[in-house]
């Protein structure tokens, strides 16, 4: 961890950009951390909302982007919604190390919105030399792209916990469809998510070697499932999945298809 002072910003809120940034709250956001260095701290006041004209990225360690008083009530989170022009992806980390998102709701709008043609997903981190990255009790839905949540190749320890994902892409016919959570970082712990209505792979794991996927919900209630747990493809480890681990998780519908439970 960082020996830098922290910086917090606390209750942060749309109305209050500066003139240099107004229309322009991703960029605000992302300058926030820019300028702030590693340990920065933003905290959204509750009930805000911040629509992003472009990806909020986060560029350095041991950073942190939460709603004020991390309220466990969701209707209290602060809303980061994705609604710029021809781009799916809201909030972006790579090869950063300690990086925190709590107590949010990323919405990607798609109902309003619509999909994006070679969108990536609504929340993206990770990398080759990502370590520690973190998601947890946010709120994470309507992704405009592929998946809600990907943490990508050969991170290391990333933390999916208590999230509630979904619904997440349109079931065919009409499609197209999209993951909840798309995980590829080793040694990761990807537990006590929900995830209810998403039509491709619930949780799809990329090989993951070493990663714990434990205590993990999935429910298909109005939209059709391909998959509720899928463990797939070559990935960036050559179908290495010495040590993933997947267990203790449901798998059910309440009204909707499930194809594969599990596979």
């Amino acid at each position: 961890m960082t020996n830098s002072p922290v910086v917090v910003r606390r209750a942060v809120r749309p109305e209050d950009l500066p003139p240099a940034f107004v229309n322009r709250p991703a960029a605000y956001l992302s300058s926030l951390f820019e300028n702030g260095g590693p340990g920065t701290v933003v905290l959204l006041a509750q009930g805000s909302i911040w629509e992003l004209e472009a990806i909020l990225k986060i560029a350095v360690n041991d950073a942190e982007l939460a709603t004020e008083g991390y309220p466990t009530d969701p209707n209290l989170h602060a809303q980061v919604h994705s609604v710029g022009e021809g781009e799916a992806t809201a909030i972006f980390f790579h090869n950063t190390s300690h990086v925190k998102l709590s107590h949010l709701t990323i919405d990607g709008r798609r109902p309003d919105k619509g999909w994006v043609d070679g969108g990536g997903p609504l929340i993206a981190c990770g990398g080759r030399e990502g370590k520690d990255p973190v998601v947890q009790y946010c709120v994470i839905r309507h992704p405009r792209g592929w998946s809600s949540l990907q943490v990508f190749d050969n991170c290391e320890g990333g933390r999916v916990i208590g999230n509630k994902i979904g619904p997440a892409g349109l079931p065919a016919p009409k499609g197209p469809w999209a993951d909840g959570l798309s995980i590829a970082c080793r040694n990761g712990l990807i537990a006590n998510n929900e995830i209810v209505d998403a039509t491709d792979g619930a949780i799809v794991l990329f090989c993951a070697p070493g990663t714990m996927c434990i205590g993990n919900t999935i429910i298909a209630d109005k939209q059709n499932l391909l998959g509720g747990i899928n463990m797939v493809d070559m990935g960036p480890y050559s179908c290495d999945y010495t040590d993933t681990r997947v267990f203790n998780n449901v798998i059910k519908s309440t009204g909707a298809h499930i194809k594969l439970g599990i596979g």
